[in-house]
């Protein structure tokens, strides 16, 4: 904090600003704090989420960093003067579904908390509270958990009494309603103007808008001309409909000292897990419903966001009978039949802030200087109430932000940073080049290291392999955090630990001092420049590595045979430098390694060799996973489809310059790769194959305790899908054709290939599906490249015939979209790969106006120019960005032609017949169908009506074709409607009267999996 006393703007008087508030004054009296809201705090009726009757306040998260924070907030509900006597501790009653009740659990003991907390049998479970739940939906239920340390507060009236006693200590509370924010002419938020024209200033303005922050953010940035002010669609607003019965006298008693409860339902059902709170003071029973929506309009020329109705109280008490039906159908859900006479007093619709993943931002905006977010509560915010405000402040004061938090581990969350250690120097062969380093970083670093990058895909060394830290060569440690402030709170030094380890690197060479550090050095830069899309930067690391090991004759097997510890570790360098050469080497060019030079081979003897003229070095010493000495382990066998993966790209390199030859003959490179790819597949061990392992069987937390195989588990069938999606690609041999007269396809290999690139494309959706699932956090670019191919896969499945396949190509389309997105933060090379790919997607929209939730074309346009960039993974982190940036000299920098996006670069693309094909997904796509199936024109019926969406779509499989997760997680291949997570647009609210906005045949419903 700066000496001279800073000023804050804290837009919005919800839990996020008030919290903020709250703590800032305590920790900086002499401070200007200034609270601004639309509403007075101690309004009769307000807009923000966190005015209610009341709202739950629990700790029992299957996510353990939220599990953590919720206990600390929870504990202050409970003992803090100020806050207790608020709350109310009943308890918690969860019909649990899945593992949740267990997950909860473990988090407890490994927090050792010795809260009264337990999993009952459902039997039991009825019997509790004298029978109140025993009419409640227990269909699909697992067990029940019940928690007697939750409960619930009185949330309005903490939220005035916080805010007031935040006034007290000295913060300032003005009434006014924000219009758009201010900036300098450097960039700098510097303060904002209400909607009756006056300027308000501080040094800091924070965003603790809920509902009303993309709307805000849209047009600040129509205002200041910085456009990457928008939110985009990182933030969501949406509503949720709450209702309340008054009960009478005798059914109060029953009720009043019920625990808070929970439906817990998934994504499978089909909707969010319902909640109802024990009735207040007035006999007031609450409970929400179930259908979550979005309100998305035009705010500015050609640019719409979701956001509250603009009435002045977001038309919060205008409940439509479609939404207060649905409040009844929940109440059933828990009550039944003795609720029914129940008397319904109040509606409302309560709006809030979603992100794609359910998670609060806490963190500087990106775009300007002095601005901060603190939203998206995502309708569970008012529960951290008391901590919220401890988590944001300017990043000088703030070890990491909720946002940041990825680690689940039992290290403790907090957002005051310990003290800090003396720092240390590493060794260096110039000592004037030595750069103090904090230990916690370095101990951060590496722990994030293996985390997400081990294995992931390179495997340079092991834990063991680097014993104390404090002893690592700096070239290796400064690359190490290089790769790694990525995903900590370090990431404005990353750059600074990459010219560091360049100049360290740099001088070995010239001194003559390179050894296996400086190589594995150079390996971890090269991954971290293809990560951030520097694809000239990260070639030129990776071919000077190689350079290095041929230098060292690391490519040849006859160093290996000597007895050296250090073998198995030379052996993991180079593979992992093949690797990423596989991935992201260079294709075109006489200068470019030849990729067939790498084949596997498989000998009879067991033992992996090589068809080289000389023979290269074996594979190194792998066993995880498997159940034999004499099997590959899961990195190796990732190593040989990654090599096939390598011929892929060159096969796509070489149609782009229209080198194709016709890929049904028997010498063609299609015919090639497939047969590689065919044989490498069968010697895959059954010991990773997809329906031995049974991933989607296995528990979030063996998951987490075995990352290191599962990492390369999912690379490996990323892989194994992505190697045909690509191969048979419409767009290949569209585009060939019109080049070569002498590539018109026949029908045969035509219907063959557009099967197997929709099948596989389809498969990685489902991979996509239990990814988020299972709560894998992955960072490899090469996932978000392949969920890119599967979207443009998808793209064009979007304007098929069938109503059925367009409906599910859209599905998985958006589910792509929202996959690549997941990698933004920590890969900038993603970030360009979704540019291209919004840009693609608005071209392919032609003149029709497009929300990708339900577009639903005729036809399409597609780019070719961005078709080749995202098959090729070509993109920049900037388009108007130097391509050697950081490397060479404007002298030397070569002209590269923007990309064509005009009408004569795109095709126009109808397809008149879709596939219909049946997929057995118990087998990880390996038991492909081989000829096309079509069922008889009568076998299913598709109305039109309002209800049609809810019928069932496709015959129902027997419990030996498929897996229960695979049947109710995504209805393979196509995709009942009313099981896509849409968000459905709202009409206009001057509609005609009795028709709410919401009701209409374009209404459907989001489904959260948290809350």
């Amino acid at each position: 904090m700066s000496s001279n006393n800073p000023s804050y703007l804290i837009v919005g008087a919800g839990v996020f600003g008030v919290s903020t508030a709250y703590h800032l004054i305590q920790k900086y009296p002499n401070a200007s704090v200034t609270l601004v809201d639309r509403d007075a705090f101690d309004a009769d009726d307000r807009v923000a989420a966190s005015w209610d009757w009341n709202k739950v306040v629990r700790a029992d998260y299957d996510d353990f960093v939220y599990c953590q924070l919720a206990l600390e907030a929870q504990d202050i509900f409970k003992n803090d003067p100020l806050w207790k006597p608020y709350f109310h501790q009943t308890g918690v009653y969860w019909i649990c579904r899945s593992d949740y009740a267990q997950n909860v659990i473990s988090h407890h003991h490994k927090l050792g908390r010795k809260d009264d907390i337990i999993a009952l049998p459902i039997a039991e479970a009825k019997k509790l509270y004298n029978g109140l739940f025993e009419d409640a939906d227990y269909t699909g239920a697992k067990e029940v958990l019940v928690n007697r340390a939750s409960g619930w507060a009185a949330a309005g009236d903490a939220l005035r009494a916080i805010t007031r006693k935040s006034i007290e200590l000295g913060v300032k509370y003005a009434v006014a309603e924000t219009a758009s924010l201010n900036f300098d002419g450097k960039g700098t938020c510097t303060g904002l103007t209400t909607a009756t024209g006056e300027s308000l200033t501080a040094s800091h303005v924070i965003l603790c808008t809920g509902a009303y922050t993309s709307k805000l953010l849209e047009f600040s940035a129509a205002k200041s001309g910085i456009p990457d002010l928008s939110a985009g669609d990182r933030i969501l607003a949406a509503g949720i409909t709450t209702g309340m019965a008054q009960l009478e006298d005798d059914e109060y008693k029953k009720y009043a000292n019920m625990p808070v409860g929970f439906q817990g339902y998934t994504a499978v059902h089909g909707k969010p897990f319902i909640g109802s709170i024990p009735p207040t003071a007035d006999r007031e029973l609450k409970w929400w419903g179930a259908k979550i929506f979005s309100n998305t309009r035009e705010v500015l020329p050609g640019r719409k966001v979701s956001a509250p109705p603009p009435a002045k109280d977001y038309a919060q008490w205008k409940v439509s009978r479609q939404l207060k039906q649905d409040i009844i159908d929940q109440r059933n859900l828990w009550y039944g039949k003795k609720s029914e006479g129940w008397n319904m007093t109040k509606h409302r619709i309560c709006w809030d802030a979603f992100t794609t993943s359910s998670d609060f931002i806490i963190s500087p905006h990106s775009a300007a200087k002095g601005l901060y977010v603190a939203t998206c509560g995502s309708f569970h915010g008012f529960k951290f109430f008391p901590v919220l405000g401890k988590m944001n402040h300017p990043p000088r004061q703030r070890q990491q932000s909720l946002e940041a938090v990825t680690d689940t581990s039992e290290k403790s969350f907090s957002a005051t940073p310990p003290a800090r250690k003396q720092s240390i120097s590493y060794p260096s062969d110039n000592s004037s080049t030595a750069v103090a380093f904090d230990p916690d970083d370095m101990e951060t670093g590496l722990d994030l290291y293996f985390k997400y990058c081990h294995r992931q895909p390179i495997w340079c060394f092991e834990r063991e392999e680097i014993g104390d830290y404090r002893n690592l060569p700096e070239d290796l440690a400064s690359s190490i955090l290089a790769l790694t402030s990525r995903f900590s709170d370090k990431r404005d030094h990353l750059q600074l630990y990459s010219n560091n380890a360049k100049t360290l690197i740099m001088l070995r060479i010239a001194n003559g001092s390179v050894d296996l550090t400086t190589i594995e050095s150079l390996c971890l830069l090269s991954y971290s420049s293809f990560i951030d899309g520097n694809v000239h930067l990260g070639q030129f690391h990776l071919g000077l590595s190689l350079q290095l090991c041929r230098s060292a004759m690391l490519d040849m097997e006859a160093v290996y045979l000597a007895d050296d510890p250090m073998n198995d570790r030379k052996k993991r360098l180079f593979w992992s430098l093949q690797i990423l050469e596989q991935s992201y080497g260079r294709q075109d060019g006489l200068l470019s390694v030849p990729t067939d030079i790498w084949r596997p081979a498989y000998s009879t003897g067991g033992r992996d060799q090589m068809e080289l003229d000389s023979k290269a070095p074996p594979l190194p010493r792998d066993d995880l996973g498997t159940s034999s000495p004499r099997e590959p382990g899961i990195w190796n066998t990732s190593v040989r489809l990654g090599w096939i993966w390598s011929q892929v790209r060159k096969y796509v390199s070489d149609c782009s310059h229209n080198i194709l030859k016709e890929p049904w003959r028997h010498d063609s490179m299609y015919a090639r790769v497939l047969s590689d790819f065919m044989e490498t597949e069968n010697r895959i061990p059954m010991c990773h194959r997809y329906d031995s392992v049974k991933f989607y069987e296995r528990k979030i937390d063996e998951l987490k305790m075995n990352r290191d195989y599962w990492a390369c588990w999912l690379k490996e069938q990323f892989t194994y899908h992505a190697i045909p999606t690509v191969l048979n690609h419409p767009f290949l041999y569209i585009v060939g054709a019109q080049h070569n007269p002498n590539l018109g396809i026949p029908n045969t290999f035509w219907r063959r290939s557009s099967e197997q690139a929709l099948l596989h494309a389809t498969w990685i959706v489902r991979m996509i599906d239990m990814v988020v699932d299972k709560q894998i956090p992955l960072v490899d670019p090469f996932f978000g490249h392949v969920a890119a191919i599967a979207a443009t896969v998808h793209l064009y499945y979007c304007c098929a015939a069938a109503a059925r396949l367009k409906h599910k190509s859209n599905t998985d389309f958006a589910k792509c979209r929202r996959f690549l997105k997941s990698f933004i933060p920590c890969s900038a090379a993603c970030d360009a790969l979704d540019r291209n790919l919004d840009r693609m997607t608005r071209i392919a929209a032609g003149s029709e106006s497009m929300d990708v939730e339900d577009w639903m074309p005729s036809k399409i346009y597609l780019s070719v120019p961005l078709m080749w960039e995202i098959l090729q993974f070509n993109s920049t982190t900037d388009s108007q960005e130097i391509p050697t940036a950081g490397l060479l000299d404007a002298s030397l920098t070569p002209a590269i032609p923007p990309i064509d996006t005009s009408e004569s670069s795109t095709l126009e693309i109808i397809v008149a017949t879709s596939p219909e094909i049946t997929i057995n997904t118990a087998d990880g796509g390996q038991e492909a169908p081989t000829l096309s199936y079509k069922p008889s024109p009568n076998k299913h019926t598709v109305s039109t009506s309002a209800n049609s969406s809810r019928q069932n779509v496709f015959d129902t499989p027997s419990v030996e074709q498929i897996d229960s997760l695979t049947f109710n997680t995504t209805p393979w291949l196509y995709a009942d409607s009313s099981q896509l997570i849409n968000i459905g647009e709202l009409p206009d609210l001057q509609s005609e009267p009795g028709s709410a906005w919401w009701e209409g045949d374009n209404f459907n419903n989001i489904m959260f999996n948290q809350f």
